[in-house]
């Protein structure tokens, strides 16, 4: 079931992708030479950029220019263009009136790094997102460079530390976006109760299904790139290299689990359970939040494997990150 699963996901995600791509250059048109040109990119996250698009799946885009400046003109013509693209192609409507695709500029990314300012302009969601679970739907060359400069900003200290650097400042970086996803959460569950009017019933299985994609999907995207940090230092000393991250960014968090499966000393039993729940996951979610909260609300049992399988994936992903880690200085970073 497991490998069925997933590769019926990556082929969906594949189609979907190629519609949407082609669907949003030609709503761009002629005005593509300015305002999308070569240095800028549009990338996608979330089940679409974890390659595991479902058929009641939306797209989450975000777009860069990478180099050049950003005007209001190319902002809404790109804008407008997703949004066109995505109505063609038949997915549901960007969130929040495709606010969160207008055009930034590369810097805007990382130039707030570690400030109170990244999290409340975004910053910090579309860098981390761009690094755990992003793909380019257009412009390849450019999402590459958007890569590079930003895994740059983690190696700020390397030259104090030619052989052995690590990057701390990374790995707490993701450890504090998974730690306000949680927080954002709990918000957004607060403020959706107060604006509708739903019984205590759906409210309830509202929340049971969104504790269940951060338990599971958004777990998985932040710890399979720490476990992957794990594996990179074995023993200490260690040395980890931008190349080494970047080989990581350019993987799924699930093609993670699978390279850290054939690594010498990865607990593989741990590894094939977190799967197997991932693929239960895809599974249980293939009819969209509205079908999975509706038995949320009434079936008992799908309430209790729901809660069970939050519960035991959470579970394994921490016995994986305590048996990587073994104590070292990343696995300390991790926890204290």
């Amino acid at each position: 079931m497991t490998a069925d699963i997933i590769e019926a996901r990556r082929a969906h995600t594949r189609q979907v992708l190629d519609e949407v791509r082609e669907a949003f250059l030609d709503a761009v048109g002629e005005a593509r030479a300015t305002a999308l040109g070569e240095h800028t990119t549009v990338y996608v996250t979330g089940s679409c950029g974890r390659g595991d698009m479902g058929p009641a799946s939306d797209l989450d885009p975000y777009v860069v220019r990478v180099d050049g400046s950003v005007n209001d003109a190319d902002r809404d013509v790109l804008a407008t263009a997703l949004a066109d693209a995505v109505k063609k192609v038949g997915l549901p409507d960007l969130d929040n009136n495709g606010e969160y695709a207008r055009l930034v500029q590369a810097e805007s990314l990382f130039n707030q790094l570690g400030s109170p300012q990244d999290d409340q302009q975004n910053a910090l969601t579309r860098r981390m997102l761009l690094l755990l679970e992003s793909r380019p739907l257009v412009n390849k060359g450019a999402y590459d460079l958007l890569l590079a400069s930003t895994i740059n900003e983690y190696w700020k200290n390397e030259r104090e530390h030619p052989t052995d650097y690590l990057p701390i400042v990374l790995v707490n970086d993701i450890v504090r976006y998974w730690r306000i996803v949680l927080l954002n959460h709990e918000s957004r569950l607060r403020e959706k109760s107060k604006k509708t009017a739903m019984s205590p019933v759906d409210e309830m299985a509202l929340r049971r299904y969104s504790s269940y994609k951060l338990r599971v999907p958004r777990c998985l995207s932040c710890f399979s790139a720490l476990a992957y940090h794990l594996a990179l230092t074995p023993s200490e000393p260690a040395h980890v290299g931008r190349e080494d991250v970047l080989q990581m960014v350019r993987m799924t968090p699930w093609e993670r689990l699978v390279h850290l499966r054939s690594r010498p000393g990865t607990p593989t039993t741990t590894v094939d359970t977190l799967m197997e729940e991932y693929a239960m996951f895809l599974k249980r979610t293939d009819g969209g939040r509205t079908d999975l909260t509706d038995k949320l609300a009434r079936d008992p049992a799908e309430i209790e494997a729901v809660s069970r399988g939050g519960r035991e994936f959470t579970k394994h992903m921490f016995d994986l990150i305590q048996l990587l880690g073994g104590g070292r200085t990343l696995h300390r970073a991790i926890v204290v």
